[in-house]
């Protein structure tokens, strides 16, 4: 140990007790250091700021706990890093990006409106209302059609074909509606991933 270390704090390992509110950085935490003493942390993200990239903490997060220049009344933490004891989900691997988490809302700028992302669902029912339109296309162009018959059989494919489409529409249209509920849901809108829609 060098004659200036005398006196200067280490880095730890912590881990988080407690949150509370702060006005600067949005949340503060108490953090139980390796040594056992408890701590009060800003939590530090990459790249803060409007190119931040903020995630949630919560209670039993593990962080690395740094302080400034070695003061006892200035530390920061790095939470979320991996270790033995909190291993990285099963699924990842270092060819993929992976998010995990909760709610990940994406904006260009801080305090932008952000709103649900579709997903495969809204496909699906809009793959279902075109089959069922492109019936009635069908029998509006059928030629098989006898027209000695007065148009019933005519009558009765259109008939069918809308009843398909009337169902498609209710069933969708709630669907629709209730994906649209706050900004956006399920079926048709992602519960984890909300983004900005304009620039």
């Amino acid at each position: 140990m060098r004659t200036g270390d005398v006196g200067r704090e280490r880095n730890q390992r912590g881990i988080v007790k407690a949150m509370t509110t702060d006005d600067a950085w949005g949340v503060r935490l108490e953090v139980e250091l390796a040594d056992g003493r408890t701590v009060h942390a800003q939590p530090w993200f990459p790249g803060a700021g409007e190119r931040g990239d903020f995630h949630e903490v919560a209670e039993g997060d593990r962080c690395l706990c740094v302080p400034m220049e070695g003061d006892t009344y200035d530390w920061v933490a790095l939470v979320g890093g991996g270790n033995v004891r909190d291993p990285v989900p099963e699924g990842w691997g270092n060819a993929v990006r992976a998010i995990f988490g909760t709610r990940v809302e994406v904006r260009r700028a801080g305090g932008k409106d952000v709103e649900g992302v579709v997903l495969r669902p809204l496909l699906d029912d809009l793959s279902t209302l075109v089959e069922h339109v492109s019936a009635i296309v069908d029998a509006l162009t059928t030629s098989a059609v006898v027209a000695q018959d007065g148009g019933a059989a005519y009558k009765a494919a259109i008939t069918l074909a809308l009843t398909g489409v009337d169902v498609s529409l209710d069933a969708i249209k709630e669907r629709v509606d209730t994906s649209k509920a706050g900004a956006g849901t399920l079926p048709h809108c992602s519960p984890v991933l909300r983004a900005q829609s304009e620039a």
